[in-house]
């Protein structure tokens, strides 16, 4: 008596539709990884092409690319905003030094008695 094998094998089928007629075409989970990394076309039964318009790595490289963009732009925006903070800490350090030496910050005037001044002029507590 001959011996018999079988072997069976389990295929994994991904369904993807013509773009042009719409008909179902099978192809395999590693098929599918191949035609979308290389960008390559697949066909119908009736010759139609359909293909992925970029391939992952194209489009990995664009997001990659929109992500330093975004990146340098948010640096610029972080220095400009660093730039803005250090001059308005500048201009407050003079200004409170012209106080501390008893200049009015409103009238630009020397006063002795300049908590007295802003009080009786300028309202202030």
């Amino acid at each position: 008596m001959a011996k018999t094998t079988t072997r069976i094998f389990e295929t994994v089928v991904t369904f993807r539709r013509c773009a042009t007629c719409d008909i179902p075409v099978a192809m395999t989970e590693n098929q599918l990884r191949q035609f979308r990394e290389s960008g390559n076309g697949w066909f119908c039964v009736l010759g139609h092409t359909s293909v992925f318009t970029k391939s992952i790595a194209q489009q990995l490289r664009e997001k990659l690319v929109e992500s330093q963009d975004k990146i340098a732009h948010l640096e610029t925006n972080l220095q400009n905003a660093q730039r803005l903070m250090d001059a308005e800490t500048k201009k407050r350090q003079r200004l409170m030094k012209r106080v501390e030496n008893g200049v009015c910050p409103h009238c630009h005037r020397t006063f002795q008695q300049l908590a007295r001044h802003m009080k009786d002029k300028h309202g202030a507590a």
